[in-house]
């Protein structure tokens, strides 16, 4: 955005009045409102638009035509004085840059049932060593978490799938909102300068690059093509997440035992979808399992999802400037 410039004009009252005609300078008003640099080597206006700061610079009829509703101002940074004549609005902001959204999927917290409460496996009771799932099948079994009683048996190899997480919270894309942080954001201050004198509104409206304003979120007048929207504070709002999506995993266990409610000594089978012997079963003395035990524990995942770009905007009171190119 173009950087806030002077509208430079202000009134100088003498004895006899407002000096006419480009009447003498008043030495008494800020440097902010003076042509020349000041003691920074620097130019003391905010911008290119700086003449002698004298009430009578507009003729009788610069401000025919002012758009109904709107008034003639001065549009400065934040930290310049009017001068004489010039009334000063509050201090505003405008042009709110930084603040930053995040997003947080999550929701609620894991539970345990977000994984499948039953698991199917296959069993043979063959030779450890020559089965290999290829014969003696004696059947599919459901289990559900926790100790399940056997018919006493043999039993040499497991067929076990291992079970997806179900995660049942969160938010899926798009249905959860963006978190905000402002602490980075910042603005630029700026106030703008009015004027009940007529000859100081007519100097405002003769300026080449005259600056108009009103109350509220306003369109520019046609003429006024340089907008400004001024507020008292400003905020950062922050819409859905995208591409949220959520990965986990489930830690599942069998173990057999040779005694009735999972007592007695145990021996584990892997639960990878793979035809596996009961490790620790010795196909030169066999174990009689009547017991096993399965577990299946829910994995914390890992969250996946984009934060939308801030949408940054000046809050409160809010007034608009627009400004002749």
């Amino acid at each position: 955005m173009t950087a806030p410039f002077a509208i430079v004009v202000a009134c100088s009252l003498d004895e006899g009045g407002f000096a006419g005609g480009g009447g003498a300078f008043d030495a008494s008003l800020p440097d902010t409102w003076r042509p020349g640099p000041g003691p920074d080597s620097g130019p003391k206006d905010a911008g290119v638009d700086v003449t002698t700061p004298i009430c009578s610079g507009g003729s009788a009829n610069a401000c025919d035509g002012l758009p109904s509703g709107w008034e003639p101002v001065g549009y400065l940074p934040g930290a310049a004085n009017c001068g004489t004549g010039y009334d000063a609005g509050p201090p505003m902001v405008t042009d709110p840059t930084g603040g930053s959204c995040g997003c947080d999927c999550r929701g609620k917290s894991p539970q345990e049932n977000q994984c499948p409460g039953n698991i199917r496996m296959s069993r043979w009771d063959g030779d450890p060593y020559t089965a290999v799932c290829g014969s003696d099948f004696t059947g599919n079994d459901e289990f559900s978490q926790g100790c399940s009683d056997l018919q006493p048996r043999t039993i040499h190899h497991f067929k076990a799938i291992p079970q997806p997480a179900n995660p049942v919270f969160g938010c899926s894309n798009g249905s959860c909102s963006g978190t905000k942080d402002t602490s980075s954001l910042a603005t630029t201050s700026v106030r703008t300068c009015t004027s009940t004198v007529s000859e100081c509104r007519l100097a405002l409206c003769a300026q080449p690059h005259a600056c108009i304003a009103r109350d509220g979120d306003r369109s520019c007048p046609s003429g006024y093509t340089e907008k400004h929207l001024l507020g008292t504070g400003a905020d950062i709002t922050c819409g859905s997440c995208t591409g949220c999506s959520y990965s986990a995993t489930c830690s599942t266990s069998v173990k057999l035992y040779t005694g009735n409610n999972c007592t007695g000594t145990n021996d584990s089978v892997d639960v990878d979808g793979g035809c596996n012997p009961v490790i620790g079963q010795d196909a030169s003395s066999p174990k009689t399992y009547q017991a096993l035990y399965y577990e299946n524990k829910f994995q914390t995942g890992g969250y996946d999802a984009s934060a939308a770009t801030p949408v940054r905007s000046v809050t409160g009171t809010l007034r608009t400037v627009c400004c002749k190119p």
